[in-house]
């Protein structure tokens, strides 16, 4: 399957709770990963920092990508948000272009 769109959430722990996060953000990404016409969804630490997540799906289309938007998990972001041990967020999107 190609990836048409991928979509990116860095998370960023306060200084030092990094790990605190290992757990949520695991089982976030393994729900969104059962998206319909998700590629794949991964969670990876930053090595250089660590605490920084990122979190990163990969979409068949742009319509998959912006669908999964609805996907009820997404909820679980919201709730890291009022987490002690996270400091922000931040979302990107990226979709193929026509040549």
């Amino acid at each position: 399957m190609i990836t048409e769109a991928i979509n990116i959430i860095e998370i960023y722990a306060v200084r030092g709770q990094g790990q605190a996060l290992e757990s949520p953000i695991a089982a976030l990404a393994k729900e969104l990963q059962s998206a319909m016409d998700c590629i794949s969804y991964h969670a990876t630490r930053s090595p250089a920092n660590a605490d920084l997540w990122i979190v990163s799906g990969q979409w068949a289309s742009e319509v998959a990508m912006e669908e999964h938007y609805k996907h009820p998990a997404l909820n679980g972001v919201m709730r890291l948000l009022g987490c002690h041990a996270v400091n922000r967020i931040s979302v990107s999107s990226f979709f193929k272009t026509a040549a």
